[in-house]
């Protein structure tokens, strides 16, 4: 028994000593070769389908409840009908109750009963109550509220709140606010319109543009940052419009204010004046808007012309309430001499016409002469 113990320790040290002693030999036991190189060498990334879509749907959180789906291959749908409905690509229908949301392409039509998602390109149609979002879209997208596109946009967009493309490539935006970040070239229609790059039409009450312009703002302000885009409305700036006050006296309204915005060659002015009939009535005005064209005919003297409508109130002495409200239609030739470069004094004649609203044929017609002094002009080099 002694000597098997005895047997089984000696082994035990052989084993322990073994490689040590392989370890102190020179000549390797089999011939060395050299230990390899790390490289620190970014290696390519190729997600797979499975790691797209997983992060895909962490990203928007959406998950699939669809009873009811058809498919022409494994990853085309043709139609689906669900609650929230989730298909890679779509060529068909996909009508949801909730939302839908297709990752890569749509080619058809997706109707949401609240968002719909199109993660790729759209070619077709977008509806929903509350939001529309595309990556790209060529075709239509109406919401009540809100329709995003995150790059180019081509085809309609409408919503009652805003519509947003970072690029618009033949597009038609109509809602409360519309916005093209970029390049934009098509129509807008709303209460505010916006364009990075501008061509085409902006009819709002503000229409802004501040990239380069060529087309038509028609709206109650109209902005761009130069001069090729045609403004018609109340206000027309552009970085080197003047803003120019006139304060002068005539026969129509005795005593007046106006602010006049000038563009180059084209103005528009609006002001207003008291004292209509005369200054010994109760109470009689007028608010008016002129547009017109001016011309520099020689270095301190020029030459505008301007049509313009105004708004009469008019209250004579010994009434309670207001007579009557007119509107009147006038033309007018001004001759503008500049005295410094920060006044100049005017001179106007001309023509008008006011009568009561609805009675066009009772008007009244009447010369008119003005004159006065403008502040803030044209300094000519």
């Amino acid at each position: 028994m002694l000597s098997l113990f005895r047997l089984i320790l000696a082994g035990a040290a052989l084993l322990w000593a073994a490689p040590a002693v392989l370890c102190a030999e020179n000549t390797p036991l089999v011939p060395a070769t050299p230990a390899p190189t790390l490289v620190n060498r970014p290696l390519p990334i190729t997600p797979s389908a499975s790691s797209v879509d997983s992060a895909d749907t962490l990203r928007w959180h959406i998950p699939d409840l669809t009873p009811l789906r058809l498919k022409s291959s494994a990853n085309t749908s043709v139609m689906s009908v669900g609650l929230i409905t989730r298909d890679r690509h779509l060529s068909g229908l996909q009508l949801n109750l909730l939302g839908g949301d297709v990752e890569r392409r749509l080619r058809g039509a997706q109707i949401s009963g609240f968002l719909s998602v199109v993660r790729g390109e759209a070619e077709g149609v977008q509806l929903a109550p509350l939001y529309n979002y595309a990556s790209r879209i060529r075709g239509a997208q109406i919401a009540s509220m809100f329709n995003i596109t995150e790059q180019a946009a081509r085809g309609w967009q409408a919503a009652a709140a805003t519509n947003l493309a970072v690029e618009g490539d033949g597009i038609v935006q109509t809602a409360l606010t519309n916005v093209v970040l970029d390049r934009m070239r098509g129509v807008q229609i709303g209460a505010t319109n916006y364009a990075g790059q501008f061509r085409g039409v902006q009819i709002g009450l503000v229409n802004v543009a501040m990239g380069t312009s060529n087309g038509l703002q028609l709206g109650v302000l109209n902005f761009t940052r130069d001069t090729s885009a045609v403004k018609v409305g109340l206000i027309n700036l552009t970085p080197a419009t003047r803003v120019q006050l006139l304060l002068f006296g005539g026969n129509v309204t005795k005593s007046n204010l106006a602010v006049r915005f000038l563009n180059h060659h084209f103005y528009t002015l609006l002001g207003f004046g008291l004292y209509y009939r005369g200054l010994d009535d109760r109470f009689s005005g007028a608010l008016y808007y002129r547009a017109g064209y001016r011309v520099n005919v020689a270095r301190r003297l020029a030459l505008s012309g301007d049509l313009g409508l105004a708004h009469i109130e008019d209250a004579p002495a010994g009434t309670e309430q207001m007579e009557e409200r007119r509107l009147g239609i006038q033309a007018r030739l001004n001759v503008e001499m500049q005295i410094s470069p920060r006044f100049s004094f005017f001179a106007t004649g001309g023509w008008g016409r006011a009568h009561r609203y609805g009675h066009f044929r009772d008007g009244q017609r009447k010369a008119i002469a003005e004159m006065g002094l403008m502040f803030f002009c044209i300094t000519h080099r």
